[in-house]
């Protein structure tokens, strides 16, 4: 059986204080959309802030997935080298730089390679996209899976080819995803890793017969124990 992990999607201190705490949370990924959403501030002193809280409270070796802010390719390529040498030194952190997918790319996501930069090659969409990171050498593909969706895309069968007749090595996560049964049918396409924000995680956690259960538990040893 393949494992199946899930990384939780935010650029929120406080829901990665809280969630890096269990190893039912494999990982963190943010973007710059999740990022956008927090006060203001220096992007790297935001980043480092993050692998800092990760380091003080994580229960384990967490991945941690950061994106580029430029869509420059020799800018990308020197901010990503740049957010590597920022972020090393963390016991706790797995680092993956996120470069999205598109051909002028392509010759980043080699060079970084080339340079010991582990690269998550994001916004995939087709499984030629995810095949062409994975030569350049991405490490990980990360499909878009409730885009892919609305553009009328098979994302289940998108995903699952590629997983079964393309792709070699990369790790595939899945992102976009919008409620708690994307994940499982993220998972059953063949996805290694699905990244959920924490209300997709909550709601993943949730169901009315398993709270009726245990409040009538606790109704019951409530009355014994008076």
């Amino acid at each position: 059986m393949t494992l199946k992990y899930l990384y939780l999607d935010t650029a929120n201190i406080n829901q990665i204080r809280q969630y890096v705490k269990t190893d039912a949370i494999a990982g963190v990924t943010t973007n710059p959309s999740l990022m956008a959403k927090e006060e203001k501030g220096v992007y790297i002193k935001k980043l480092i802030e993050i692998c800092e809280i990760i380091e003080e409270h994580a229960s384990s070796r967490k991945h941690l997935s950061v994106e580029v802010t430029t869509l420059d390719p020799h800018d990308m390529c020197m901010q990503a080298l740049t957010t590597r040498d920022a972020l090393k030194g963390y016991s706790k952190i797995d680092l993956y730089v996120k470069i999205p997918i598109a051909a002028a790319t392509l010759p980043v996501i080699s060079r970084l390679a080339d340079h010991g930069v582990k690269v998550n090659a994001t916004a995939a969409m087709t499984l030629l996209q995810a095949k062409l990171a994975e030569d350049a050498g991405a490490r990980v593909v990360s499909f878009f899976y409730n885009r892919m969706l609305d553009r009328g895309i098979d994302a289940d069968r998108e995903i699952n080819n590629y997983i079964h007749n393309f792709r070699r090595s990369p790790l595939v996560i899945c992102g976009s995803i919008r409620k708690a049964t994307d994940v499982q049918k993220c998972w059953m396409a063949g996805s290694d890793i699905v990244t959920a924000s924490v209300k997709v995680i909550e709601e993943m956690a949730f169901h009315p017969g398993t709270e009726e259960a245990i409040n009538q538990f606790q109704k019951d040893i409530d009355v014994w124990l008076t």
